[in-house]
């Protein structure tokens, strides 16, 4: 068991998923960037995170997804490894439960928690110390990883993929993604999670 990394013995997450996707002072439902999403975007939003998170931190798992990283030449492509990894789990299990995760859902939690969790684990690990261009970096490897898993499965369309891209693009034009940023990197350090 590695220590420092808030762990239980159980191998519960080290913080409550909810608590941490509660409303803030600027947000209506809680989620960076789902601030005017419905009750149940919001809702798959937070069971996104929820299993994302169950999946991350299960106790046999965490050692092995920490080894996967530092064992990769990149601790950055190890990280999209891990992150794409988990996230195709939590999607083929939602899909196995009757619940459709729209893409534009995967790529904010992607972006706002799945990735920097993945970072936070290998840098309260002692692997490496990453910074916010390779946080990024690791966020769009594991984008593309994940795309093309769906693809391969057969799951994820042309015409899907045509449709996240244009909500990607989007949200980088209007600067949709960079206020995001900004916002879940000052929340981080204000919570002292960085």
């Amino acid at each position: 068991m590695q220590q420092g990394l808030g762990i239980g013995t159980e191998g519960g997450p080290p913080r409550d998923p909810e608590a941490d996707l509660r409303p803030g002072p600027d947000a209506q439902n809680g989620a960076p960037g789902l601030e005017h999403a419905s009750s149940k975007e919001q809702e798959l939003y937070n069971r996104t995170v929820t299993l994302f998170m169950t999946a991350l931190y299960d106790k046999k798992m965490l050692p092995k997804h920490l080894a996967f990283i530092e064992k990769a030449a990149d601790p950055v492509e190890g990280v999209a490894e891990v992150a794409s990894l988990l996230t195709m789990r939590v999607y083929t299990k939602a899909r196995e439960d009757g619940i459709e995760i729209p893409g534009d859902i995967l790529l904010q939690a992607g972006k706002d928690e799945i990735v920097p969790l993945v970072v936070e684990v290998a840098e309260e690990a002692g692997i490496a110390e990453f910074d916010q261009s390779q946080i990024d970096a690791a966020f769009y490897s594991a984008a593309d990883k994940f795309t093309e898993a769906m693809r391969n499965m057969g799951v994820y369309t042309d015409e899907q993929r045509a449709e996240d891209l244009q909500t990607f693009d989007q949200m980088s034009d209007s600067g949709e993604m960079e206020a995001l940023l900004q916002k879940v990197g000052a929340a981080q350090q204000q919570e002292g999670l960085r």
